[in-house]
């Protein structure tokens, strides 16, 4: 079946510091290694993680879609995006594709997203440029 969200359950002290422990040690081992984390956090995911810490929202980023936090001392910066399952991909494949260009762009620099979100904007564009004149080039009147 499919998966029914709890409140009570999602919420509970048990959880919600389950949750926080496991993002707080995932954190320290990538920041270890030298990296900025970058996090995607799934929708269903993301009612608990926004309330546990605390977010600003990326300037120049897609509304709703990047925070920055702290956790454990360390800039983290946060992606909310829906979760690639089969379910979602049949109905939400544009939104997925959407939220895997903005994780790339805050993977390509983590610093300033920003930059790189409008890279692949530009790059997309020329993309779609391109294949407009593709099929111009090839029009056959019937």
């Amino acid at each position: 079946g499919l998966f029914d969200f709890v409140t009570d359950i999602a919420y509970s002290v048990e959880v919600t510091e389950w949750f926080k422990f496991r993002i707080e040690e995932a954190v320290g081992r990538i920041s270890r290694e030298g990296h900025v984390p970058v996090l995607y956090v799934v929708h269903q995911d993301w009612v608990i993680f926004s309330r546990i810490f605390d977010l600003t929202p990326e300037t120049g980023m897609p509304p709703g879609s990047v925070f920055r936090t702290k956790i454990s001392g360390v800039s983290v910066l946060c992606i909310h995006g829906i979760h690639p399952s089969p379910i979602n991909f049949g109905t939400h494949f544009r939104q997925y594709v959407f939220d895997m260009s903005i994780c790339r762009a805050c993977l390509m620099c983590p610093d300033n997203p920003v930059s790189a979100w409008n890279f692949i904007l530009d790059e997309d564009a020329k993309n779609v440029l391109a294949m407009g004149e593709f099929f111009t080039r090839h029009l056959v009147s019937i």
